[in-house]
């Protein structure tokens, strides 16, 4: 894991979130993490974030200089090290502006057509989450789903309540509300081709969703079923379509990485080959992640060293992982007590 591959995997806050946690777990990739987010940051309206990671990026350096590893900072300039006080003031000043004139907008369309109430709020909602106000986003999310009458806006605001739920480790609730939209989907039309395979996206979404908040719970083969259920699409340019739908939340390595751990810490041999190599979608995911579809191989043939010398050499990555990190002991002892299990059967 480096900061390119955070950069090129995922977008918006997740991004942010991500290089935030990398910062936080690599002494090694810390300052180029900060750095990175900072340049994000200044293209957005999350001045709050902006200033804690500015003031982060100022102590790692300091904390360098003192230890005499200023050759490793050689390109990070006093410019960086100085809090921009004027572009955080005139970003308060246009977010403030814009807020107001929102919540105005909003007091008319109290007594107008639900769908002008369904936009006022999203636009409100989506205010809020530029700028990190994770609580306020998600509750005038909240509200655009309930004055939304299309099946399509209901799922849409659903969707967004759940990314909001994920950067907020609010992982309690979010079965209950891919339920719901699952639901609403299957009452949405498919008929072209197009609404075909925006059904099928939208569906893997969900079920990325699901997947994180049961992996996060530790209940390792509900994830692995949301996991394996995520269609890949058939389009030529499925990947980056993934890349652009799912970039808020995950990537498509994800579903590789997270489900192939969770298939292996609870699946036998024969419920892998028959639910793992034999699932087309599943596959084509795992081709974008070799590592793992070779460590599931070698479970499968009975090859148990060189699938614990690649459980060893991506250890560190996975530590790096948001999601990942607090779990990865937990799922390798599950991963090795199988492997022990079936050497000695």
């Amino acid at each position: 894991m480096d900061v390119e591959t955070v950069v090129s995997r995922y977008r918006g806050f997740t991004r942010i979130q991500r290089l935030g946690f990398l910062a936080s777990q690599s002494p090694d990739l810390e300052v180029d993490a900060l750095r990175r987010a900072i340049q994000e940051l200044r293209g957005g309206r999350n001045a709050q974030t902006y200033r804690e990671f500015a003031m982060r990026l100022r102590e790692a350096v300091l904390v360098r200089r003192e230890r005499g590893e200023a050759a490793s900072l050689v390109d990070v300039t006093e410019k960086e090290l100085t809090i921009d006080e004027d572009w955080i003031r005139a970003t308060d000043a246009i977010y403030l502006c814009h807020l107001e004139r929102l919540e105005q907008d909003i007091s008319k369309f109290r007594d107008e057509f639900p769908a002008n109430q369904r936009a006022g709020n999203a636009e409100l909602a989506e205010l809020h989450y530029e700028r990190g106000n994770l609580s306020q986003a998600r509750s005038y999310y909240l509200k655009a789903k309930e004055c939304s009458v299309r099946d399509a806006n209901v799922l849409q605001e659903s969707l967004n309540i759940l990314r909001v739920m994920i950067h907020q480790r609010d992982f309690l609730h979010v079965e209950s509300l891919v339920n719901k939209a699952e639901a609403t989907l299957k009452k949405m039309d498919t008929n072209g081709r197009d609404e075909v395979e925006q059904h099928s996206v939208l569906f893997g979404k969900l079920c990325l969703c699901s997947g994180i908040a049961f992996m996060v719970r530790q209940e390792y083969r509900s994830a692995a079923g949301r996991f394996l259920s995520i269609p890949f699409g058939s389009t030529d340019d499925v990947l980056p379509i993934l890349q652009e739908k799912f970039g808020d939340v995950a990537s498509p390595e994800d579903v590789a990485i997270y489900g192939g751990l969770c298939v292996l810490a609870t699946f036998e041999r024969k419920s892998l080959r028959d639910s793992v190599l034999s699932n087309a979608d599943f596959r084509n995911f795992l081709e974008l992640v070799p590592e793992i579809r070779e460590l599931i191989n070698d479970f499968c043939s009975s090859r148990y060293t060189p699938c614990l010398k690649a459980l060893k050499r991506m250890r560190e990555d996975f530590s790096l992982d948001l999601h990942l990190s607090p779990l990865v002991d937990d799922i390798y002892a599950k991963i090795r007590s199988r492997i022990i299990v079936h050497y000695t059967s």
